[in-house]
Formats: C-alpha cells, structure tokens, sequence
C-alpha cells in the first residue's frame, strides 16, 4: 500500500462536489487514512507550492488555494501516487472551469508526497490496519 495526499481546491468547496468526488475517490478504490477540512495561510499554500515560486502563476495560485476552505485527504492504495495522477485527471475534465480552478491536487511523486502529508499531518495518521478496524466497526 502507498498513501499520498489529494486536496480538493477552495473552488470545489465552494461549487458543493466534495461529496461527489468523495464518492469517485471511495469508488475507484482508494482508502481515506485521514481528511480535514481548513482554511490554508498563506504561509502554507506558498509553502505548500513552494516549487513553483519563480514562476508567473505563483502568486495566483497562493491568492486561489487562500480564497476558501480546501478538504485535505490522506488516500491510501496501491501504486497511489501514479493511479492518483491519472484519477484527477478524469475529475479534473468532469468538473474544472479552467486551469486554475481544477478541483483537486495530488501529490506528483513518492517525495513530495511524503513532504505534503507530513506537512498537512504531522501527527495521528491512521494505520492501514487502524482504518480498516475503525472502518469495520461503522459499518
């Protein structure tokens, strides 16, 4: 199992599709280790996007990921990351307006999700087999 991180953007907060990318991201097999809703400073989104600080969209970016609330998600599955990758794609082509506002982010590689999830979880992630008990006894 590998876990990496999805955030869904303030702008699908803001459009109510939390629950109908929940659903997809719970259909496509994806476990939730952990998840919070907040509100980012902007000292975490520009840490968060950190790389991206020389380029022209950055200060946009910081500005959008600030305007709302944001639904940080810990997802674990097999080969996460890469199925992850091409999973919000096909959300992003059902539910972006444009290349700012594209709903969902996901960790690009075993390093930086490593780095996002520590960021946004520094303590208490769940364990596979925690969730999966703690799952069973809501069921």
């Amino acid at each position: 199992m590998e876990r990496t991180l999805f955030i869904l953007k303030p702008d699908a907060v803001r459009r109510n599709l939390i629950g109908p990318i929940i659903t997809r991201i719970e259909n496509k097999g994806f476990k939730i280790v952990n998840c919070r809703m907040e509100l980012l400073s902007l000292g975490m989104a520009s840490q968060h996007y950190d790389e991206h600080k020389d380029k022209d969209f950055f200060s946009s970016l910081v500005a959008f990921m600030t305007s709302g609330p944001v639904l940080l998600l810990c997802v674990e599955a097999p080969d996460a990351i890469k199925q992850g990758r091409i999973f919000i794609s096909s959300i992003r082509a059902d539910f972006s307006i444009d290349k700012t506002e594209n709903v969902i982010h996901a960790s690009d590689s075993n390093l930086s999700a490593k780095r996002e999830i520590s960021m946004f979880f520094p303590s208490n992630i769940l364990t596979s087999e925690a969730y999966v008990m703690a799952h069973a006894t809501h069921q």
